[in-house]
């Protein structure tokens, strides 16, 4: 029979039951010091502290280190030695081994050697990387970047959590937890961007000229970013601090970061580089800090590039699946950008990368990469106007796009404002696609729970309460899924249109049921043309609470070789309001009501839109190409309705607009037709059918 050790997680777990538990407390020191350095309580006789978290142990020559450093900042090994432990050593080691025979500790001695050496034999066996200051790949797959946004997100929890530790005035532990907050910006630029220039920058300054390190003291200042280091270890693997110095701020988790190194996203274990990145960079600020730059022995390194790629990225960068041209490059300021004209052809008029224009050091103030433009015309051909990504932001006013593959882009969580503007032929005018997942650089997605039951068909819907958000609002342009994301079928490819069938009696298509608990199967009209083709296929129910494109059975009704594929959309629900968070707590009003039954403990998942707010937006020929000298309709160009507003993969866009025939659009769903006088669309249907319907069966 195999015997499996417990994991890291277990351990952890133990040691803070031991803690928390007032008869065994001094116990859980002991079993601290048993799990993080793998040795036997008569081995810890007569030890001493060595650098870096090691410890001397009587008979060797070289220190012993933890496999996991972490866990002696974590357990406060150091701090909650107690003062006369060599004479109580043996007293502490039988009230041990009595409680783990009697299984009032989960874990035994046994075990725990047996966990520690199956952990130092892994490791060894994998090579791990020397330099620890690695910039940032490319995508939020790498998790340096998770770490980083981990750490932003609980600036203010790692800050007060740190300072309050110290015995410090309450305007010092104000002072103390900004010079933090600065330190840990500095961090996370440098373990995502490379280099270690900003940690020099502020260890500098806090050694020379600053004024409240000089009120707080370099040793208490020290001995709070030391204690720090656990908290943002804590935070980065989403394991809960138990400090417990304050109750302002609370931490702030996230599940959708991914697995590392074999460990899941809540396992303390994980992210052995992105922890030593962090935990070098805070050494470098402290050290600096307390001998100046000069004697610290330190060399300062830049960043070797903006995000690990080639300083010729924007060449190599797809969007939409077309490749444009580098343009000018980078503008490190928003600026206001007025009265310009574009005619470089295949271009990118304006791209604005949220974490290219992120900070990294300095305060986010949730409109990464902001802009204002007026009056910028773009005739690039088979360009792009505008795209924005991963979490960027930007006010347009009077852009005017001609001839562009795409008129203006959001993905990643991108967002803007478009005002008084238009779109003249190209291909697609409007195009939003995707949210700031984890498949994108947006640092703007955490995690909460749902603290009560809510049913479906409940008194309120609509109405979920989520805790673990720390002080951030939700607010109207996130997008949010509950537990698992479900999709809604959003259209059809026809792959063969088939021959030999009838207007009059299409072939008959029914969908497979979904897989949610209260899912919606979805329902679709084929339309047949004049030689007997199937033209399209509209989605007159797009159903719900799919996880996989369902299956089909097509009744021919005469016809033959009718094929197509069905493409889904994701089903977020939006937040029309919030309440602003206490202890983390937060009362969510959602635009929609809830497809199913909630409950308590449930993760939900917030996420950035990707979204257009346009205004008073002309649409021209929209769907015509990109060749002005066929795109014209005398010389035979024909918009393309459904290019004028496309919406992807989540990504949104809220639009009031007039195209070339005069037709006012309110929305995708809401047409009035100028010629006719006559309004049309999805949205004028459902509402009148749900105003007469009720009429109807009264008359019965």
């Amino acid at each position: 029979m195999t015997h499996t050790p417990p994991n890291d997680q277990t351990i952890v777990d133990e040691y803070f039951k031991l803690r928390t538990n007032r008869r065994r407390s001094r116990l859980a020191w002991l079993f601290g010091m048993i799990a993080t350095y793998g040795l036997t309580p008569d081995a810890l006789e007569g030890f001493s502290w060595g650098p870096e978290a090691s410890i001397y142990i009587q008979g060797k020559r070289r220190p012993v280190s933890p496999v996991h450093p972490q866990w002696a900042i974590i357990f406060r090994l150091k701090e909650e030695q107690p003062r006369n432990w060599q004479d109580c050593l043996q007293s502490l080691s039988e009230q041990l081994y009595c409680a783990m025979a009697y299984q009032k500790v989960g874990v035994n001695i046994t075990d725990l050697l047996l966990s520690h050496q199956m952990r130092k034999r892994l490791y060894r066996s994998v090579k791990r990387p020397r330099k620890v200051l690695q910039p940032l790949a490319g995508v939020s797959s790498d998790r340096f970047f998770d770490g980083a946004r981990m750490i932003r997100m609980n600036l203010d929890f790692i800050g007060y959590e740190a300072a309050s530790n110290e015995t410090l005035s309450p305007t010092d532990v104000i002072n103390l937890a900004e010079l933090i907050k600065r330190s840990y910006r500095a961090i996370c630029h440098d373990i995502t961007r490379g280099g270690n220039s900003k940690c020099v920058g502020i260890g500098s300054e806090f050694y020379d000229n600053n004024s409240d390190v000089t009120t707080i003291g370099k040793t208490d200042v020290t001995s709070a970013l030391d204690y720090s280091v656990g908290i943002a270890f804590s935070c980065i693997n989403n394991i809960s601090w138990n400090g417990n110095h304050q109750s302002e701020f609370y931490q702030i988790k996230d599940k959708s970061i991914q697995v590392d190194g074999g460990y899941s996203n809540f396992d303390i274990g994980g992210c052995a580089n992105v922890k030593s990145a962090v935990n070098t960079c805070a050494g470098i600020v402290t050290s600096i800090m307390k001998d100046g730059y000069d004697n610290a022995g330190i060399s300062e390194t830049q960043p070797s590039n903006t995000d690990g790629q080639a300083s010729n990225a924007y060449s190599s960068t797809k969007i939409g699946g077309n490749t444009f041209s580098p343009g000018v490059g980078v503008i490190s300021q928003g600026p206001y950008i007025r009265n310009c004209t574009n005619f470089i052809g295949k271009s990118i008029g304006m791209k604005v990368d949220g974490f290219d224009a992120e900070p990294g050091d300095g305060i986010d103030n949730g409109i990464t990469g902001s802009m204002s433009v007026d009056s910028y015309t773009q005739y690039n051909q088979n360009g792009i106007g505008v795209s924005l990504s991963n979490g960027a932001y930007a006010q347009l006013v009077s852009i005017f796009t001609i001839c562009n593959d795409i008129g203006h882009w959001t993905t990643g969580g991108g967002q803007c404002d478009i005002t008084n503007s238009n779109c003249s032929f190209g291909n697609k005018a409007l195009v939003s696609d995707g949210v700031g997942d984890q498949t994108t650089r947006s640092i703007y997605r955490y995690t909460g729970e749902i603290v009560n039951d809510v049913s479906a068909d409940g008194d309120n819907p609509d109405t979920i309460v989520v805790s673990g958000i720390g002080t951030i609002r939700p607010y109207d342009g996130q997008a949010i899924y509950i537990d698992i994301l479900y999709y809604e079928v959003s259209s059809v490819t026809i792959t063969n249109g088939g021959s030999g069938y009838d207007s009059a009696n299409p072939p008959t298509i029914v969908l497979g049921d979904p897989t949610g608990p209260n899912g919606i199967t979805a329902e679709l009209s084929a339309n047949v043309d004049t030689s007997g083709k199937v033209a399209s296929i509209d989605v007159t129910n797009t159903g719900s609470q799919y996880l996989t494109a369902p299956s089909s059975t097509i009744t021919q009704n005469g016809g033959s070789n009718l094929a197509f594929t069905v493409n889904l959309d994701p089903i977020y629900y939006g937040i029309e309001s919030a309440t602003l968070p206490s202890a983390g707590v937060s009362t969510v009003v959602l635009l929609q009501n809830l497809n199913n039954d909630v409950s308590s403990s449930d993760t939900v998942y917030f996420t950035r839109a990707s979204l257009q707010l346009a205004t008073t937006i002309s649409l021209e020929w929209v769907g015509s190409g990109t060749d002005i000298n066929s795109a014209r309709p005398g010389l035979g160009g024909v918009a393309i309705l459904d290019n004028e507003f496309v919406r992807q993969n989540g990504g949104r866009i809220i639009f009031t607009g007039t195209n070339q025939a005069g037709d006012f659009k309110i929305g995708s769903d809401l047409t009035i037709n100028q010629l006719t006088g006559t309004i049309s669309g999805r949205s004028f249907n459902q509402s009148l059918l749900n105003t007469v319907t009720p009429l109807i069966i009264a008359l019965g």
